[in-house]
């Protein structure tokens, strides 16, 4: 029976792939002559003037961050200069709603599809529009747009690039093994293991650059050995990385293992953030940064409300020197314009925001459990961000309809 199994699967997945060639030779792959690309051109040109850099480490919580910090007294030489405001509370469960809501300040509750509630907030974002007030030669590293809205050419390493392969062999390659590790026999699906990001590598991207991945390692890689350029022209970054984010595979000196922790990706997290602040402190372009070392959104295993509702938040303005600081002040996501345009303003790290530590506050949050994001439930912290008995539901839900 085994033997017999085996025969068919494979005669099936041969079908396949037979069917799979055919399709690649007759069907036309787009249906437009250009596509947007989100590149890693300019990602290490910086400014003599002025850098307003967002560093964005996805899903890490500021929990657990604290309780790593404590066997990490390093962690405050390496965030010397910023302020770290303990108490924050994000917008969004999840990356797809948080980073829009971050660069604009616009809530979005599934009162239109969510392609247009993105090209709305990255075209009016207070912020983004005072940048370009301000001449900010403005650059985006988030390859999950959900928009192809042409305002995001303003954005120096988003282009217009003319849609091709650049290999059919590896585009069919990849395409084989996509059927594969569905149709092929178990002892063959290890060889047919691909991921998105595979995709990238036949991508047809101009010359000078390539399409820009969040993975880890690429950014480590690149934060220790590119080569830093200047302009000057000042400049706004927006650097998304895969950061603490699943799977757990990296160990505190990012190097890649087989059965990590949270706590572990967390440790990478600050390894990868040292490496970066010390190729700009090593090029000059570190104190004529703004820098925010930031999150997403926490992170939590349960279902139900989990602590993915608290964040880390890291803040140091232009020429800003201090020791290491910890605020409690009671901080929302929903703070973050008034706090970017402070900062473009010349204010520090210490002086974004109003709050106070020991003011009372209540802060919303919008919870949704994955691949459910059609029903957004109301919450209010009414307490320490990562607490979750004062994280009070209002009973309020926002679901989506066509």
């Amino acid at each position: 029976m085994r033997k017999a199994v085996s025969i068919v699967s494979v005669c099936m997945f041969l079908m396949i792939a037979v069917t799979m060639v055919t399709v690649v030779l007759t069907t036309k792959v787009a249906d437009k002559d250009y596509e947007m690309v989100v590149t890693d051109k300019d990602e290490f040109e910086m400014s003599s003037d002025t850098n307003f850099i967002i560093l964005l480490l996805d899903a890490m919580e500021g929990g657990t961050y604290n309780e790593v910090a404590q066997n990490h007294p390093e962690y405050a030489e390496i965030m010397k200069d910023f302020t770290y405001y303990d108490n924050t509370v994000c917008g969004y469960t999840f990356t797809k709603q948080s980073i829009p809501f971050i660069l604009s300040g616009i809530w979005y509750e599934n009162e239109r599809p969510f392609e247009e509630y993105a090209a709305d907030a990255y075209t009016n974002s207070p912020f983004l529009t005072k940048l370009t007030q301000k001449g900010y030669k403005m650059s985006l590293y988030e390859p999950e747009l959900y928009t192809t809205d042409e305002e995001l050419y303003k954005f120096s390493n988003i282009i217009k690039n003319k849609t091709g392969i650049s290999s059919y062999f590896t585009f069919l390659k990849r395409e084989i093994q996509i059927s594969g590790y569905k149709y092929a026999p178990f002892v063959l699906k290890r060889f047919c293991m691909v991921g998105a990001q595979d995709f990238e590598d036949f991508r047809a991207n101009p010359d000078d650059c390539k399409a820009y991945t969040y993975d880890n390692e690429t950014f480590y890689d690149e934060a220790k050995n590119s080569e830093v350029t200047t302009t000057n022209d000042k400049t706004f970054k927006f650097i998304h990385i895969w950061g603490a984010h699943v799977p757990f595979v990296f160990d505190k000196d990012m190097n890649r293992i087989e059965e990590g922790t949270y706590a572990q990706n967390v440790e990478a997290c600050m390894t990868m953030t040292d490496a970066y602040l010390k190729k700009l402190k090593e090029n000059g372009v570190y104190d004529n940064s703004v820098i925010i070392v930031m999150a997403d959104h926490g992170y939590g295993l349960s279902y139900g409300p989990r602590n993915r509702q608290h964040p880390v938040l890291f803040v140091k303005g232009k020429n800003e020197s201090h020791d290491y600081t910890v605020s409690e002040a009671p901080i929302s996501y929903d703070d973050l314009q008034e706090a970017f345009s402070r900062l473009l303003d010349g204010a520090t790290g210490e002086e974004v925001f109003d709050y106070k530590e020991g003011d009372e506050r209540k802060r919303r949050y919008l919870y949704f459990e994955y691949e459910h994001e059609e029903i957004l439930e109301e919450f209010y912290q009414e307490g320490y961000a990562g607490d979750l008995d004062t994280l009070k539901a209002t009973g309020r839900k926002y679901i989506y309809s066509e």
